[in-house]
């Protein structure tokens, strides 16, 4: 049996590094925000600037949804060969190997609301990942051509 005193102290240490976890990427996320607006002048640095921010939304979105799904649904995920529900630094990190490609399997979508919601992200990186191409690509011809 728990002590009423440790299970309060986990729990609050498990609030705490949700709301640290969350704060961070909302921060970073309005820092993109302000970049994107206030690079407008400059063609290439905003072009950087909105794929940059299209990134972090991606991230943030992803994110919150796999956190809530696995909050909702415990059979969701599959982690480490076993159901459980995801923390949201379970999330965050679920959505960067998703994102990034890299798929370690120790996070593995289970259900099909999961698998459909992983299916997005994949489409959604894939055009991501060609946005930032063609803009690079577009910037690096622009800056040759004068």
């Amino acid at each position: 049996m728990v002590k009423p005193s440790s299970r309060l102290g986990a729990i609050t240490g498990s609030v705490v590094l949700d709301a640290f976890v969350l704060g961070i990427l909302g921060v970073v996320l309005v820092l993109g925000l302000t970049w994107s607006l206030y690079t407008k002048s400059s063609k290439g640095a905003g072009i950087l600037a909105n794929l940059w921010l299209y990134l972090e939304m991606t991230i943030f979105i992803f994110t919150l949804m796999y956190w809530e799904l696995g909050a909702t649904d415990t059979s969701a995920f599959l982690i480490n060969g076993s159901a459980g529900s995801l923390t949201k630094l379970d999330a965050v990190y679920f959505t960067m190997t998703t994102l990034s490609t890299t798929g370690f399997g120790d996070i593995v979508p289970h259900s099909e609301p999961a698998r459909f919601l992983v299916t997005c992200q994949m489409i959604v990186t894939v055009l991501l990942l060609s946005d930032i191409i063609a803009g690079l690509i577009s910037r690096y011809f622009s800056k040759s051509d004068t």
